[in-house]
């Protein structure tokens, strides 16, 4: 199981195929002109397990430019490489970034609907609980401490939270 990698700015295609929710699912990706279109995203390790995003086609063909992956549901999935298997943890209401502070995951969605804000995930259980509420987010980082975040509000403005107590 790998993250495909950018070399010289273009997504690496790859032939590997993976099974998530009993389909096969190829992760490589198209290059776009002079952008690289990724069908998963935003890699994360917690807990010696990578979590990432995928769009919700769960096996058909996804889409092939940046734009179109605004419109498609995304699903986080955990992949455990001692057992070599992938499970969907949760839907995510939107397009979508990973943080981590070893702890807790933190996901920042830009969505068309209502799903946009940070929200945090439970890993286990799979739940979502929204613990900011904006229309668009963008690139969540933690901070040294783990107990305060970063996030980009409508591509256009540095955020500053916490997680909630």
């Amino acid at each position: 199981m790998a993250v495909l990698p950018f070399v010289d700015g273009k997504l690496e295609e790859s032939d590997f195929a993976m099974t998530v929710g009993g389909n096969s699912f190829r992760i490589g990706g198209v290059n776009v002109g002079c952008e690289s279109v990724a069908r998963a995203r935003s890699p994360i390790v917690l807990d010696g397990k990578l979590f990432f995003l995928i769009p919700d086609s769960r096996g058909e063909a996804s889409a092939s430019s940046p734009k179109a992956l605004d419109e498609v549901g995304w699903l986080l999935v955990q992949w455990d490489p001692e057992v070599r298997e992938s499970t969907i943890i949760a839907e995510i209401p939107g397009i979508a970034d990973l943080a981590t502070n070893g702890q807790d995951i933190v996901v920042a969605v830009h969505s068309r609907g209502e799903g946009g804000g940070v929200w945090s995930v439970d890993p286990i259980a799979g739940e979502l609980s929204r613990i900011v509420d904006v229309g668009d987010a963008w690139h969540p980082s933690f901070s040294p401490s783990g107990k305060e975040f970063v996030y980009i509000k409508g591509l256009n403005r540095l955020e500053f939270d916490s997680l909630p107590a």
